[in-house]
């Protein structure tokens, strides 16, 4: 199986929470017509760090998770049958999942102050759910057939 990752700037996933719907801050990325197979499993620790993968296929999972204070995370994913999972433990953290196809799944779990989560899914049969503990957070889920 290929891996593929890659870095993105934090401005780039902060805009991506505050504008969910719309998929235009990722036009920069200049991504491929059609990304490698794969599956992802990162662990992050300490500040500031980001974390974004792309997946294109069937059946395919990522998992990202961070602990520390401004960490930023993407997992964008086209195709059937996608599992996605965000995990984030410190303050002032950004999580976004974009999905597009059918019977896709995506989870967020953020425990700390000021984070913040967007789930963005498009399809059908699709499982989408936020989790957060602490104060001042900010959470955005939308689905569409």
């Amino acid at each position: 199986m290929a891996m593929r990752m890659m870095w993105v700037a934090p401005a780039l996933l902060l805009a991506a929470s505050l504008h969910a719907g719309d998929l235009s801050p990722f036009d920069e990325l200049n991504l491929p017509d059609e990304l490698p197979e794969q599956v992802f499993e990162a662990s992050l620790q300490d500040a500031s760090q980001s974390a974004a993968v792309f997946q294109q296929g069937d059946a395919l999972d990522a998992h990202i998770m961070q602990t520390g204070m401004a960490n930023h995370a993407l997992i964008v994913q086209q195709g059937a049958g996608h599992q996605a999972q965000i995990t984030q433990a410190g303050l002032e953290n950004i999580a976004a999942i974009i999905q597009s196809g059918w019977n896709n799944q995506a989870f967020i779990a953020q425990t700390g102050s000021g984070n913040q989560a967007v789930i963005t899914q498009s399809g059908t049969g699709l499982y989408g759910a936020i989790y957060q503990s602490g104060s001042g957070t900010h959470v955005q889920l939308g689905q569409t057939n």
